[in-house]
């Protein structure tokens, strides 16, 4: 991983390893090993200093399959296999080092997703259902499926009130996450779903597919507002300006496209990329975006 201060586009550091994660301030970084002499380590980073701050043994017999930090950076999550063949997840305390809780289970493949924003809540997957679990307590609930589903993405909304998950079968469902009822299911797309985005306001969720369209769509009522085309190949991903204004969308055409997040209409076309742009993220004001594909690219909004 290549580490670039997007102000002056210094190089910042280079860290080693399979899998990454950095918090949300960016001062600390997570990497983990490559399996030796049957274990994996993660290590955790100062990124200003490069100290290294913690090494971390787990119990896994395999590759960190996935690795994520808490909102406040305080936790982080981390899963794999032990050599038992258990799908195991664990929460470490960032300051110390330690394990402060592991969860298994032998039936299901457990995924972390995502932490809530107040850091309380960990959301993971099994092979039909979402968890919620209590970081403090330990205590879990879930969400059942009444069919086999694969999880693409989920999303919370921003006040987390509700989260959207695209399942395999091209659909979109929002649930209200305090009663875990289904609330609407997003029926239109004609292929793979590949990223799903709320609005700043949460009134809005923009849904983006390999059938070459975004469709936007009214978070209040379940109904599409309205479908925006133009990109010539996969829409990879798709994410909202800080304040709401714009919609960015990636293709497999080598292609960014701005589009005006109200009306849907076609603002710019951006091409740089030699090869498909896989993702993009703003800047927390809004007046840059760094977008992903060959190659990483830093872009200026006027």
């Amino acid at each position: 991983m290549q580490l670039w201060d997007t102000k002056t586009r210094k190089h910042k550091g280079t860290f080693t390893g399979r899998s990454f994660a950095v918090t949300e301030d960016g001062e600390t970084l997570a990497s983990s090993t490559i399996r030796t002499n049957d274990t994996t380590q993660i290590l955790i980073w100062n990124v200003k200093t490069h100290e290294l701050k913690h090494t971390i043994t787990t119990n896994y017999r395999h590759d960190i399959s996935n690795l994520f930090f808490s909102p406040d950076g305080k936790t982080l999550a981390s899963s794999g296999r032990t050599d038992k063949g258990i799908e195991t997840y664990d929460l470490w305390d960032t300051t110390t080092g330690e394990c402060k809780l592991t969860k298994g289970s032998k039936k299901d493949r457990v995924y972390p997703i995502t932490f809530s924003a107040d850091n309380n809540q960990l959301v993971y997957k099994g092979n039909s259902n979402i968890y919620f679990l209590n970081t403090k307590t330990g205590e879990q609930t879930h969400v059942k499926f009444d069919w086999n589903m694969y999880i693409v993405n989920f999303v919370f909304s921003p006040d987390e009130g509700m989260f959207a998950i695209s399942d395999s079968d091209d659909t979109v469902r929002l649930w209200n996450t305090k009663t875990r009822e289904q609330i609407a299911t997003l029926i239109a797309h004609t292929d793979h779903i590949s990223s799903i985005a709320f609005s700043p306001d949460g009134k809005t969720i923009a849904t983006a597919s390999f059938d070459e369209t975004i469709r936007l769509w009214d978070t209040t009522t379940g109904k599409r507002k309205t479908t925006l085309v133009g990109h010539k190949d996969r829409v990879l991903s798709v994410t909202y300006s800080p304040d709401g204004n714009t919609l960015l969308s990636t293709s497999e055409d080598l292609t960014i496209r701005l589009w005006n997040a109200d009306t849907g209409k076609h603002k710019l076309t951006l091409v740089g990329h030699t090869k498909p742009v896989t993702s993009v993220a703003f800047s927390p004001n809004g007046k840059t975006f760094t977008s992903v594909g060959n190659e990483i690219l830093l872009w200026r909004i006027k």
